[in-house]
């Protein structure tokens, strides 16, 4: 699957929407909002790590997709905030 996280919308808003594209079927789906942030789900990173969905924004927490992916869980925070950062998993 692909997801799509946040961004900027046609008429040029920010977004919390997550749309997720099964490639293997050709349909999309939405997921879970985005946590609410400063810049409302602009400028995030995101990574995956042990099969599962990491994100982080300008508030420095990360966030991952739930096992049932119904929403998302704060894990930790960076030590200092980040945007437009890169997220790296050197493990699973």
């Amino acid at each position: 699957r692909l997801f799509f996280l946040g961004g900027m919308t046609g008429s040029n808003q920010t977004t919390l929407a997550v749309e997720v594209l099964d490639t293997a079927s050709g349909q999309w789906s939405s997921g879970p909002a985005l946590p609410q942030g400063k810049l409302q789900g602009f400028g995030n990173s995101a990574c995956v790590a042990g099969g599962r969905l990491y994100i982080s924004g300008l508030s420095g927490e990360v966030h991952r997709l739930a096992a049932d992916e119904s929403g998302w869980e704060t894990v930790t925070k960076l030590r200092q905030r980040r945007f437009f950062h890169r997220l790296i998993a050197l493990t699973d």
